[in-house]
């Protein structure tokens, strides 16, 4: 009845602008079914000439060209869409901005901006709806903050909507300073606004600030949706919480999201209902070293998307199972899933870590003979480091030389960790030059090349390095390890006594030193004598390294049985790669070490002692069956539903 009342009214009185209706009219013609009316008021319009109804025919000629337009913008015809575009009266900014949302939506930014800036030089004013999707169309920070300045000079710079589209936009070109101002100047905040600027600390790579926000969109009571958990859960995967991560987990669970609420007890159910929540979890379990906890979300996943085999994957990659992420890539081959190019990073690094060179190489030649995708810089990158690990330096350089692509530092930054790790100084200095060349201010370059003349006792060298980077003003990045502890992260660095516990942490040092045969200088060779006293001069002394630190504080606060957990922000040297094996198995305690690139298990774990070798000879973790799931993930998902 309703329906048939407003189209009685546009018969009777006609509206006073001619778009004004345009979205009731759209909607009450498509869904009333009352055909004889329509036919009624059409008969009836063909027996008049006056000038009202002239001009309503047009008004309804106009409702048709709209009609007709939205039907090709929402079917992805923008180029049929375009052409009706130019023929229509263009006076009513409705029009235009049906256009500039269907170019967004397709992806067209570049187009959508130009239509912008056409639409002001026809002099027709934008309105609060026009500027969401051109914001979001931005291609660069100058034209976003041009954009910006249009919507502050039309008074819109209060709109909740332009302003959550202004913090994504300065979120993602780098100036988290610029959202935050927005989001402070804001009167009213919706739930959108909070999420938008936990993503963007995301963006930015702050993932403490975002935890911070997310917490007190918490406390002011702001709402929580699937948006803020994967962001929040992707904040936690920077700052390694892994404890962080466990309590969002257990708010997605408890507000039952994407759930049925017969079954929003069961959290299998949810992993199955929200994959995008999933793929963050597994994600975050991968990179704070719990594997098992990554794998059980993976297997609880009705459907599986692309992501979500790339990100097992991975997961599986950096912690040593080589050959196991081979049966992962066939599953997803005959899953029927196409694999892109993160499919083959993953499977390539986990060929460099494991030393699996034929397997690298068959993988490598594969991605464009039998999948059309195009080796990039990243692939490259993983091949040079698989070459190096092996010993291949020669044929690592020839690789980069043959490149299509031009090399990065970080390209030639792979030459030298792999000829600092086979001590070709050489090659090193090669690489140095050409790392100096493209990025004067790598500071790991500097250092590496240092510690390389070092081991050999090439002093003048250490200090002619050390000197260029005093010139550079450049300064070593602090080694941090962190480990979690009742929710609290403690922080240890290289001969760390500030903490708290300290005199516990040198008193397990001395014990487990002698343990592990570390305090015996002659069990380490007459050639590493000298660098051991001169590094004990120089109060860098392998033995108080921050791992070391962080290992001991672990092994006093877990209960035996319990795996000690570390993070580490720079790579693991040798020296410690090598005892946290050792301490593992005197004291029979499983220690997970996650450096910047993988992870390190220790020698007495049962995963460890079924494992298969790395490319440099330890042991490494290996799959054992899968239908032996863990408990871990099992007994948390029970302390969730309390």
């Amino acid at each position: 009845m309703a329906k048939d009342l407003l189209n009685l009214r546009l018969q009777i009185v006609p509206p006073t602008s001619e778009y004004r209706y345009f979205p009731a009219i759209i909607q009450a013609s498509n869904k009333s079914p009352n055909h004889e009316l329509r036919i009624r008021r059409h008969n009836s319009r063909k027996n008049t000439t006056s000038p009202r109804r002239r001009k309503f025919r047009s008004v309804e000629g106009s409702i048709l060209s709209i009609k007709r337009l939205l039907y090709y913008v929402s079917s992805g015809r923008l180029e049929t869409a375009l052409q009706l575009f130019d023929k229509m009266d263009k006076s009513d900014i409705f029009v235009w901005n049906v256009m500039i949302r269907g170019l967004v939506d397709s992806g067209m930014f570049q187009e959508a901006v130009e239509m912008y800036y056409r639409m002001q030089i026809e002099g027709i004013e934008a309105d609060n709806f026009t500027f969401p999707f051109v914001i979001k169309a931005c291609v660069g920070l100058k034209e976003g903050r041009n954009v910006h300045s249009m919507v502050i000079k039309l008074g819109f710079d209060e709109d909740v909507y332009i302003c959550n589209a202004l913090i994504v936009m300065y979120a993602k070109f780098g100036c988290i300073e610029e959202s935050e101002r927005v989001f402070e100047r804001m009167p009213v905040r919706d739930l959108v606004s909070w999420n938008s600027m936990v993503r963007g600390y995301v963006l930015v790579g702050d993932g403490w600030s975002s935890l911070m926000c997310f917490k007190k969109m918490q406390t002011v009571r702001a709402g929580l949706d699937r948006i803020s958990c994967v962001s929040a859960l992707g904040a936690c995967v920077l700052e390694r919480r892994f404890l962080s991560g466990k309590e969002i987990f257990c708010l997605v669970v408890r507000n039952g999201l994407d759930l049925d609420p017969m079954i929003q007890s069961s959290v299998i159910d949810m992993f199955g209902k929200c994959v995008s929540v999933a793929n963050a979890l597994i994600h975050m379990y991968s990179k704070c070293g719990d594997l098992e906890a990554a794998r059980e979300v993976f297997d609880t996943l009705e459907f599986k998307d692309l992501v979500s085999w790339n990100t097992i994957i991975m997961a599986y990659a950096i912690h040593g199972y080589g050959a196991y992420c081979f049966g992962l890539f066939s599953d997803m081959i005959n899953e029927g899933h196409e694999p892109n190019g993160s499919t083959f990073v993953s499977l390539l690094s986990a060929c460099s870590i494991a030393g699996l060179l034929d397997d690298g190489w068959e993988f490598f030649y594969s991605m464009k003979r039998d999948y059309g995708v195009d080796p990039g810089i990243e692939h490259y990158g993983c091949m040079l480091d698989l070459l190096g690990r092996a010993g291949n330096l020669e044929r690592a350089k020839c690789l980069i030389e043959e490149m299509p692509l031009e090399p990065t530092s970080r390209i030639w930054g792979s030459l030298l960790a792999a000829s600092r790790h086979h001590r070709d100084i050489t090659m090193a200095e090669l690489a140095a030059d050409r790392i100096f060349s493209l990025d004067s201010d790598n500071t790991g370059c500097y250092v590496l090349l240092a510690n390389m003349y070092a081991e050999v006792g090439r002093w003048e060298d250490v200090e002619r390095v050390r000197n260029l980077m005093k010139k550079q003003g450049l300064k070593m990045t602090s080694s941090c390890s962190i480990v979690e502890h009742n929710g609290v992260t403690h922080n240890f660095k290289n001969h760390d006594k500030s903490h708290g516990e300290s005199y516990a942490v040198y008193e397990v040092l001395d014990i487990l030193s002698r343990m592990i045969g570390e305090d015996n200088l002659h069990s380490l060779g007459v050639s590493k004598l000298k660098l051991v006293e001169s590094l004990k001069a120089r109060g860098n002394s392998p033995m108080f390294h921050s791992v070391r630190l962080a290992t001991y504080f672990g092994l006093i606060k877990t209960a035996r049985g319990q795996t000690v957990l570390i993070r580490k922000n720079v790579r693991l040297c040798e020296d410690c790669h090598s005892a946290t094996k050792k301490i593992s198995l005197v004291t029979k305690r499983e220690i997970v070490v996650g450096d910047s690139k993988v992870y390190v298990l220790g020698a007495s774990s049962t995963r460890h002692r079924l494992g298969t070798k790395d490319a440099d000879g330890s042991r490494r973790l290996k799959c054992g069956n899968r239908k032996a799931r863990p408990k871990g993930l099992a007994s948390h998902m029970q302390l969730c539903k309390k």
